[in-house]
């Protein structure tokens, strides 16, 4: 294990280590690193909490790689969804990005939402009452998207996920 010592030059106090296995690198390149090691721990929280990363099953290697994989989609549609989303939720002032769990106590905790077929197959969320920012960008994301041709999975039978919001006390 290679460490990096710091200490406060003119106080000689305030020590602080810094370490890693790769001994190989340099000093100056551990410090450099090191700002990014929360964004790396917040990353794998994220995968554990929002993906379950902590409970594959088996022991054959070839599916858990198989499992990796889909996990590893699943973010990358995630991550193209916040791309698309923008703002706060894309780019936060600290670097990291909110996380699937945390978006799905946004959308859905203490929600009312229906769900249904519409006449070309596609599956329409509703949500009831709703109507904050987050809800509103998601409906505008989902119409380009659809505008775009781009809201349609293909093992799906090609359908789409058309999300809405509706007042259920209007008249």
């Amino acid at each position: 294990m290679k460490i990096v010592i710091l200490r406060n030059s003119s106080t000689k106090e305030a020590i602080r280590c810094f370490g890693t296995t790769n001994i190989a690198q340099m000093g100056e390149d551990i410090l450099r690193k090191y700002p990014h090691r929360w964004t790396i721990e917040n990353g794998i929280k994220d995968l554990i909490k929002s993906y379950f990363v902590d409970e594959i099953f088996g022991h054959d290697p070839e599916k858990v790689e198989f499992e990796f994989y889909c996990v590893m989609a699943a973010r990358l549609v995630y991550e193209y969804f916040l791309k698309k989303l923008g703002g706060p939720h894309y780019k936060k002032n600290d670097g990291n990005k909110t996380t699937l769990t945390t978006m799905r106590q946004l959308l859905f905790e203490k929600r009312n939402c229906t769900i249904r077929q519409d006449s070309n197959q596609n599956l329409v969320l509703t949500f009831l009452d709703c109507g904050d920012p987050v809800e509103k960008n998601l409906v505008e994301v989902y119409q380009k998207l659809t505008a775009e041709g781009k809201n349609k999975v293909l093992w799906w039978g090609n359908r789409s996920l058309i999300v809405e919001f509706k007042n259920q006390y209007e008249v």
